[in-house]
């Protein structure tokens, strides 16, 4: 029998790595300028939907229109576009590829801290633009033995806490409520509340995923409590802080400068208030893109895929509870198709 796949967007060879495992699955792409009657068309004939994007979110009324759907998964960690709690109701698995592209990710966040504590994106701004300024206007300031702040000690943000403890002896204070406090000290962080750890930080990075729990976690009243001049950067996904107040700590000065990868919208609009401010660091939403991180994230997708339909549950299921309607599901398609 061949299992279909639909997917939004794939930057790696999904289909190659997959065909490295199995002959029995097929791929169509989900281009985003198909009218919706003809995508919708695809997906009611899907068994897999991968990658779904913001125009095509995974919720009960794609569900509904869509029964032969058995497996979803994201090309990442995050899963918000992916309504879950309905995919189980549905007999639905869904796999993410957590941790596979943590240490690209965590690269990029340290990179934004190092761009900023030296000045990097003002500097190459001036020296684009016009002579009126002297060298002297860059100067930054170290992150050697400073103090960096972690909200979300998972994958990704414990391979950042490590890269800052071992490679400029930074201090590395951690906020992760759904992690054990052993587990943090274990990997030599300190275990604080969000408020400690804002008071506290030179540098804030967020490596939280996109729930109801986590919305808006931080916002006005939390930035307030950060330190005069400290950073914020964001590379989790779009929702989890308020754009405007971030925006508006950074024109009062309240902050010394942010890196904004992940927006509510996706890209943002040009006349977003971040945008036009010289202390962000804005990019979108790359923090996981080089070619090492898309090919292994391509290469778990498709490792997790064939297994789960070979009935072996993928080591990296969001829903595990539902694996037994999902292999019920999986053999009643099966023998349909006999």
């Amino acid at each position: 029998m061949q299992w279909r796949i639909i997917f939004c967007e794939q930057p790696h060879d999904l289909a190659g790595e997959i065909g490295k495992l199995s002959s029995s699955f097929e791929l169509v792409r989900l281009a985003a300028d198909m009218p919706r009657v003809e995508a919708m068309a695809l997906l009611q004939k899907a068994h897999v939907f991968h990658n779904p994007s913001e125009s095509w979110r995974v919720t009960p009324e794609l569900l509904r229109a869509c029964p032969n759907l058995l497996y979803c998964s994201p090309d990442g960690a995050g899963y918000d576009a992916i309504d879950v709690q309905a995919c189980s109701e549905h007999g639905i698995c869904v796999a993410n590829q957590s941790g596979l592209n943590a240490p690209t990710v965590a690269e990029f966040a340290v990179s934004v801290m190092l761009a900023h504590a030296h000045r990097l994106n003002q500097a190459d701004r001036a020296m684009r633009r016009d002579r009126a300024w002297t060298r002297l206007a860059f100067t930054g300031r170290d992150l050697w033995e400073s103090t960096v702040g972690v909200i979300g000690f998972g994958n990704i943000g414990s391979r950042v806490g490590e890269i800052c403890m071992k490679g400029f002896s930074m201090r590395v204070l951690a906020y992760d409520p759904w992690i054990a406090p052993e587990r943090l000290l274990a990997a030599g962080a300190e275990a604080v509340s969000l408020d400690e750890l804002l008071r506290r930080a030179d540098v804030v990075t967020i490596h939280l995923p996109l729930t109801d729990q986590t919305r808006g976690i931080i916002g006005a009243v939390e930035i307030a409590k950060m330190k005069s001049g400290s950073l914020l950067i964001t590379t989790s996904r779009g929702g989890v802080v308020n754009e405007d107040a971030l925006a508006k700590a950074l024109k009062n000065g309240h902050l010394g400068g942010a890196g904004v990868d992940v927006w509510s919208q996706e890209p943002p609009p040009l006349d977003h208030p971040l945008l036009k401010l010289e202390e962000v660091i804005a990019t979108p939403h790359i923090a996981g893109s080089t070619e090492q991180g898309y090919e292994a994230v391509a290469v778990g997708a498709a490792e997790q895929i064939v297994m789960a339909f070979e009935g072996q549950r993928p080591p990296r299921m969001v829903n595990p509870d539902v694996w037994p309607a999902f292999l019920a599901r999986l053999t009643e398609v099966r023998q349909c198709a006999c």
